[in-house]
């Protein structure tokens, strides 16, 4: 297992609090590694709040053949760059959450939104 050189406590709780919102595609599958990550590091996981884009994406956009984030992006048109590029898929990910909001409002995200613990 890959051993971290940085001290991650010192730069992990100054961002994450109860209030921070984490947006991601598949974000289970984010959060498991923020969890991992942080157990192996012995830091305590703080409470913070999750959107999951994919999730997000199945609920608003039932009509796309799959919910793939290069699919998704495509339906609004979003330029993925290159896919599975950590900062592309990120940006994307943004994107494709702006768009939502655009077009179906806050009120059709926020239910959407889980808090992690």
């Amino acid at each position: 297992m890959l051993r971290l050189s940085v001290n991650y406590g010192s730069i992990w709780h100054p961002f994450f609090t109860a209030n921070s919102l984490v947006i991601a595609h598949n974000a289970p599958f984010d959060n498991g590694v923020l969890k991992a990550t942080l157990t192996d590091q012995n830091l305590t996981l703080p409470t913070y709040q999750s959107l999951d884009t994919v999730r997000t994406s199945r609920k608003l956009s039932p009509e796309l053949p799959n919910h793939k984030l290069n699919t998704v992006a495509a339906a609004y048109d979003i330029d993925l760059h290159h896919h599975h590029n950590a900062l592309d898929d990120a940006h994307a990910c943004a994107e494709i959450l702006i768009h939502q909001v655009n077009q179906f409002g806050a009120s059709a995200i926020t239910p959407l939104i889980k808090t992690i613990n």
